[in-house]
């Protein structure tokens, strides 16, 4: 029922959701071995980020990006890898200049595009490269 209220409530309170949905997620990625569980769990805290969007500082949406790519690197599925670029390339689109905001980000998902196992995933990120 809370998530649905998220966007319209103040700024501060937005932060707050921010930064305890990026800590969790941090917690829960913080083994090698990413769980069915823990991967539930953090595709909920990206729900609750997506709702919250507008009011992430670039800070945020960097350490983001980072949780996403760490996921890219440790998922197996092609469906769970697709949900992953699905939720970059939102958070590509909303940056101006996602080039320079997700730099570091950008190397290591090249690298993904061309030894990913799943056909569709190397496409996705592929059109998610190319925009920048």
């Amino acid at each position: 029922m809370a998530l649905f209220h998220y966007g319209g409530c103040f700024p501060f309170v937005q932060q707050l959701i921010a930064e305890d949905m990026l800590v969790l997620m941090k917690d829960l990625l913080s083994s090698t071995e990413i769980s069915p569980q823990n991967f539930n769990d953090v595709l909920q805290c990206t729900r609750h980020l997506q709702t919250v969007l507008r009011s992430l500082t670039k800070l945020q949406r960097q350490q983001w990006v980072s949780l996403l790519v760490r996921i890219l690197h440790h998922q197996a599925s092609t469906n769970c890898q697709q949900v992953i670029v699905g939720d970059l390339q939102i958070l590509w689109r909303t940056d101006g200049d996602p080039s320079r905001t997700f730099a570091e980000a950008e190397k290591q998902l090249r690298v993904l595009s061309n030894t990913a196992s799943s056909l569709a995933v190397r496409s996705d990120l592929n059109e998610l490269l190319w925009r920048c």
